[in-house]
C-alpha cells in the first residue's frame, strides 16, 4: 500500500474508535507520533514507524490493514486494549500492533506459522523479514530495469551490455524464492506487455523460458488471472481491452 492510504486508513479507524486525542497520526517524515514515516540519511526507504520512532516495515510491505475492536480477542498482549490494528504483511506475514492499559506491544506472525513478540527474537525476525522484502524491491527494479519504457522504443534504445548478467540474477531469485510465485507473473506479464510493442526484436529476454516454468509449476491459470488483474482500472473494468486480448494471445502462444 501507498504511505497515504495507510495513514488515511489509520486516521479513520481512530476517528472510529474516538481516539483522536489519544492516538495520533503524523504523515511529515521523521516527525514523532504514535503512527509515524521513520526514514534514514542512507537507505532512504520510507519505513512505517511508531510513537519511539521504531521504523518497522516499508510501506509497501503492507497488503491490508484490518481493525479489530472485539472484546473477546482483546487480549493479545495487554490486559485492557483500547486499541488494535493488523496488518497483513506481503508473503503471509500478519503484523498486531496494540494500545492498552500497560502500554504498547506487537506481535508477528511469520510465513510459518510462528508467532514473535517484541522482544530480540521479534526484531530479528523483523528485520530478516525487511531483508527480505528489500532484496525483492531490488529484484523487481531490476525487471523494470531491462525492458524499456512501455512508450513504444525510441530509435536511441540499446539493450544494455549487462542484460545477460542482470537477468540471470532474476533467475537466481526465482529459483532460490519458490514462495514468490507473484515476482515470477510479474517478470512474465512486464515482459510480454512490452513485447507486444516490440516491432524491432529490440527485447532479447528468454520469453519461452519464462512461460515454460511457469507451465512447469503449475501457474497457467494465475498467470491469466494475474494478466487480467494487471489490466483492470479502478472500477473493476479493463481499461485498453484490445491490448489485453493482445497480451492473453501472446501468454498462450508460449503456453501449451
Amino acid at each position: 500500500m501507498v504511505k497515504e492510504k495507510v495513514m488515511s486508513e489509520l486516521k479513520q479507524r481512530i476517528a472510529e474508535a474516538g481516539l483522536d486525542d489519544f492516538i495520533s497520526v503524523n504523515e511529515d517524515v521523521n516527525k514523532m507520533g504514535t503512527f509515524m514515516v521513520y526514514r534514514d540519511h542512507q537507505s532512504k526507504v520510507e519505513m512505517f514507524a511508531v510513537d519511539d520512532g521504531e521504523p518497522l516495515f516499508p510501506f509497501d510491505a503492507i497488503a491490508n490493514i484490518l481493525y479489530d475492536d472485539r472484546i473477546e480477542s482483546m487480549h493479545y498482549c495487554t490486559e485492557e486494549t483500547a486499541f488494535r490494528i493488523l496488518f497483513e504483511l506481503y508473503n503471509d506475514y500478519l503484523f498486531i500492533y496494540e494500545i492498552g492499559d500497560q502500554g504498547d506491544a506487537w506481535l508477528l506472525r511469520n510465513d510459518r506459522n510462528e508467532w514473535f513478540t517484541d522482544g530480540k527474537k521479534g526484531t530479528d525476525e523483523l528485520k530478516s523479514y525487511n531483508d527480505k522484502f528489500q532484496k525483492r524491491i531490488f529484484i523487481k527494479n531490476l525487471i523494470w530495469s531491462i525492458i524499456p519504457d512501455i512508450n513504444r522504443f525510441d530509435d536511441d534504445f540499446v539493450a544494455s551490455e549487462n542484460l545477460k548478467t542482470i537477468e540471470e540474477t532474476i533467475w537466481s531469485y526465482i529459483y532460490e524464492t519458490p514462495q514468490d510465485t507473484e515476482m515470477l507473473l510479474f517478470f512474465a506479464h512486464h515482459v510480454l506487455s512490452c513485447k507486444m510493442y516490440d516491432d524491432d526484436n529490440k527485447i532479447t529476454i528468454d520469453v519461452p523460458k519464462i512461460l515454460q516454468y511457469i507451465q512447469d509449476k503449475d501457474l497457467k491459470d494465475a498467470f491469466m488471472m494475474y494478466i487480467r488483474r494487471e489490466w483492470l482500472d479502478e472500477n473493476g473494468e479493463i481499461y485498453i481491452p484490445d491490448d489485453f486480448l493482445e497480451e492473453v494471445a501472446l501468454a498462450m502462444k508460449y503456453l501449451k
